[in-house]
C-alpha cells in the first residue's frame, strides 16, 4: 500500500497538487488481506440512493450541514452551500453515479442493502455488503501497478 516516490517526487512528476495532498500515502508498506472479498463493478446510481432515501427519510450529512465539497467557478475545491446529492451542480439523470454524501452516508446505504436486500439466512455466512477497507480499495484499484495514481480510479462519465 501506498507511494514508491517521495511526495515531492510525485508533486514534480504531478503538478498542479499539494505536496501535502501526497503524505498520507507513506511509507509504501505490504498489508496482508486476510480475506477474499467481491467488490461492487458499478457505482451506487442517483436512482438507488434515491430509493433509500424516500424508503428510509434518511437525510445526509450534506442536506443537514447545507454545504459540501465541490468546485466553485475558478476550479477552487472549497465548501460550497447548496451542495447536495439531490442538487450537486452539475447536470446527472438517475443512471449517473450519486455524488455529495458522506462516509457516514455510504454506510447508512450500505446498511440499509443488508436489511433489505439480503435474506436473513446469508446473514449467518458473514457475507454482508460492506464499504471497502482503504486496503481492499487500493488493491482492487491499482489492479497490480505501481505507479502513483491507477487511471483505473479516476471514474468518468
Amino acid at each position: 500500500m501506498g507511494d514508491m516516490l517521495t511526495p515531492e517526487e510525485v508533486d514534480k512528476r504531478y503538478p498542479g497538487g499539494k505536496v501535502e495532498w501526497y503524505e498520507d500515502a507513506h511509507p509504501c508498506h505490504k498489508v496482508k488481506i486476510s480475506k477474499s472479498f467481491y467488490l461492487g463493478a458499478y457505482q451506487v446510481t442517483v436512482s438507488e440512493f434515491r430509493q433509500f432515501v424516500n424508503t428510509t427519510s434518511y437525510q445526509t450529512t450534506a442536506e443537514m450541514d447545507g454545504i459540501s465539497r465541490g468546485f466553485d467557478k475558478d476550479s477552487t475545491w472549497k465548501d460550497i452551500a447548496g451542495l447536495s446529492w439531490m442538487s450537486p451542480g452539475i447536470a446527472q439523470t438517475n443512471q449517473h453515479p450519486v455524488v455529495h454524501i458522506s462516509w457516514n452516508d455510504a454506510q447508512a446505504f450500505v446498511d440499509w442493502m443488508n436489511k433489505t436486500h439480503l435474506p436473513k439466512e446469508t446473514w449467518a455466512t458473514g457475507y454482508r455488503y460492506a464499504l471497502p477497507t482503504e486496503a481492499q480499495w487500493e488493491y482492487a484499484c491499482r489492479a497490480g501497478t505501481t505507479t502513483p495514481f491507477n487511471r483505473g480510479c479516476i471514474f468518468e462519465w
